[in-house]
């Protein structure tokens, strides 16, 4: 579970295969995130709050768009389990880290490694 950066929201990714965002001042789901195949390990906001991405049991990351709900990338380049997520201050660039033994850099904007 994490905190957006303006202490609006909260993410959560669980065993269910769904991020959830939560309004913290009215406690309600703003949004259910369900496009998942498999279980999320990690999500993290950007600096802006606008984005928020997960990491997940499938070897993919996924970014999604705060305000509609809709999914910004797919990051394809693990070769096992991505265990978590990390924006850079500016949010111009995501880490990921995996079971695979790796950490992998993408460009936020375009979604390379």
């Amino acid at each position: 579970m994490v905190i957006s950066p303006d202490g609006k929201l909260v993410a959560n990714g669980s065993w269910d295969k769904n991020v959830k965002i939560w309004d913290v001042l009215t406690g309600a789901c703003q949004s259910t995130l369900a496009e998942h195949e498999r279980e999320l390990f990690s999500v993290a906001f950007s600096s802006d709050s606008k984005l928020v991405a997960c990491a997940i049991d499938d070897k993919i990351v996924k970014i999604w768009v705060v305000s509609t709900g809709a999914c910004q990338s797919t990051l394809i380049g693990h070769s096992s389990s991505v265990w978590s997520v990390v924006f850079s201050p500016n949010s111009k660039i995501l880490a990921s880290g995996s079971e695979d033994k790796t950490i992998k850099v993408w460009h936020v904007s375009t979604g390379a490694c």
